[in-house]
């Protein structure tokens, strides 16, 4: 997992070439190119089928995680307790 993690960050995080991507990933156990070159594709035809819902529920959980925020500011600010929830 770790080394498919690299590649795909190195090209598309790093928008490296591939022979950086090489480069980069170069190490005891790293696969050949060839494989990092097909995962990389492999994610590229994928990504779009899941990646909107990933999003979608990334962005609702922030805006739930500052509603809590908002809201323990709110009580603290009131003179509630605050318990750190």
């Amino acid at each position: 997992m770790e080394s498919i993690q690299a590649g795909l960050s190195a090209r598309f995080e790093g928008e490296g070439s591939w022979a950086e991507v090489e480069a980069s990933c170069a190490r005891a156990g790293t696969p050949a190119l060839r494989t990092m070159q097909r995962w990389c594709k492999s994610y590229a035809e994928q990504a779009p089928s899941w990646l909107g819902v990933v999003q979608a529920t990334r962005c609702n959980r922030d805006i739930l995680l500052g509603l809590g925020e908002i809201g323990r500011e709110k009580r603290t600010k009131a003179g509630g307790l605050h318990h750190g929830w």
